[in-house]
């Protein structure tokens, strides 16, 4: 080999060397710089769904990107938490999670397929969402004190519904029997949807839910929305009263918690600049509006406060399950 052989030589392994030295141009893009997708573990329709879809339908546009809402639905959410934990932590996929998924599952199964705590990093808190006890109109209750001295009346007689076991609503309706020391037994649904249905098919005679499923039944016109599970009335549906203000017993209050987490190890920079757009969408009054709108209040808490609320709940609802003699299966 000619000695200018291999000058050439060298210089294009030192062209080759400097270029692997040099900063990556296509590894440094801005975020996001391709769709993102939220994986939501509900049903279309449902209330976090439709959340998500105004999210979605809003980052779309701030990030000239799209913005994907994937519905990954089954096994109380168990499903599409496996697949999000099993995901790239990179930000291009964002998780809708109830407390069902981030606090009540830990306690209702033993060998749950992911750990809320250390396979996801929180984002932000989105949206607070009130439950109702509503009653089917068999019972001729027109206040709580009427429905609490039907169960009693007859113990055992009557039947509730649930949208699983475990669910929210579950909880919710076993915790308004345990506090007013009266008895009945659960139906457990499939789904959200269709335990309200449960109730429109006369099935059932006391639920606990939201207001959009307990409104369904009273467009049916076979039930009515009795108290809301909460210490104070709510602006959602100030009409309702609550169990304290009508019985004096205090402690019935459940809440419908939404929010947003990512696969843990995902880059801070970008679970940051995600709670900070979304915290921007919602400072807007007209998408404040729209969420009052879907029954929830805005509630933009961001990494911290909803990592601390996260494990709040979850030594919660292990009381709770305690006190319920719900044992994991």
């Amino acid at each position: 080999m000619t000695s200018r052989s291999i000058l050439a030589v060298l210089g294009g392994l030192s062209a080759a060397l400097l270029a692997l030295a040099a900063p990556s141009t296509t590894l440094a893009q801005p975020y996001p710089s391709r769709p993102v997708r939220i994986v939501v573990p509900f049903n279309v329709g449902n209330q976090p769904d439709i959340l998500s879809r105004i999210i979605a339908e809003e980052l779309s546009k701030k990030y000239a990107q799209p913005v994907i809402v994937e519905n990954r639905t089954g096994a109380g959410g168990l499903i599409a938490a496996q697949y999000v934990k099993e995901s790239k932590p990179d930000g291009y996929t964002l998780f809708v999670v109830d407390n069902g998924i981030t606090a009540i599952n830990p306690h209702l199964y033993a060998r749950l397929p992911y750990d809320p705590v250390k396979d996801f990093a929180p984002v932000t808190e989105i949206a607070d969402s009130p439950f109702f006890l509503f009653v089917h109109k068999s019972l001729n209750a027109s206040n709580a004190k009427d429905v609490i001295a039907a169960l009693k009346a007859k113990p055992g007689q009557y039947n509730y519904g649930t949208s699983g076991i475990g669910s929210l609503s579950h909880f919710c309706t076993a915790m308004f029997l345990r506090l007013v020391g009266a008895e009945a037994e659960p139906v457990h649904y499939k789904s959200s949807a269709d335990m309200p249905r449960g109730m429109i098919a006369d099935e059932h005679h006391l639920a606990c839910a939201g207001k959009i499923s307990s409104q369904q039944v009273i467009d049916a016109g076979k039930g009515m929305r009795l108290i809301v599970a909460q210490e104070k009335r709510t602006p959602l549906a100030p009409e309702v009263s609550t169990l304290k203000e009508e019985t004096g017993i205090a402690g019935f209050e459940v809440l419908a918690r939404v929010g947003m987490v990512v696969p843990a190890g995902t880059p801070r920079e970008v679970v940051d600049q995600v709670y900070r757009d979304i915290r921007g969408l919602f400072e807007a009054p007209r998408l404040k509006d729209m969420l009052t709108s879907q029954v929830s209040f805005p509630a933009i808490e961001g990494p911290e406060k909803y990592a601390a609320v996260i494990r709040a709940e979850i030594e919660q609802f292990g009381r709770i399950t305690k006190v319920m003699g719900i044992k994991p299966n």
